[in-house]
């Protein structure tokens, strides 16, 4: 658990293109990535790995912004994390959550769609 927390939330925000609005070394301000925002109210410490959003005075780990980002329960936002990382991508499933990834060999993800052939269902 520990070494998913250890998972950096400035180059989690970067892979999706999220990149601080200033940034003062220690810490960095963004525009909020999961509501709209024109004030860059939230904040990323670098050192403690931690976010805080001014504008709902909400925060936490990683591990909360994705849960927030994804609107996605622990569980899934945990899996989400051991199962990407390696990769340096990341994906959230759910209706209310929608994103383009591109990982460094410019593979892009563009759409997910629920798996429907029979044989993974054992229906052939």
């Amino acid at each position: 658990m520990q070494n998913i927390k250890d998972i950096s939330i400035k180059q989690f925000l970067q892979l999706k293109g999220i990149n601080p609005i200033k940034d003062y070394g220690y810490y960095g301000m963004y525009y909020s990535p999961y509501r709209e925002d024109s004030n860059a109210s939230f904040k990323v410490d670098y050192q403690k790995n931690l976010w805080h959003d001014f504008g709902t005075n909400e925060g936490g780990s990683i591990i909360d912004l994705v849960m927030k980002m994804g609107n996605c329960s622990f569980q899934e936002a945990v899996s989400i994390l051991e199962n990407n990382s390696a990769n340096n991508s990341f994906s959230f499933h759910g209706n209310k959550f929608s994103i383009k990834l591109e990982n460094k060999f410019g593979n892009k993800i563009e759409n997910i769609i629920p798996i429907t052939h029979p044989v993974m269902f054992g229906r052939l």
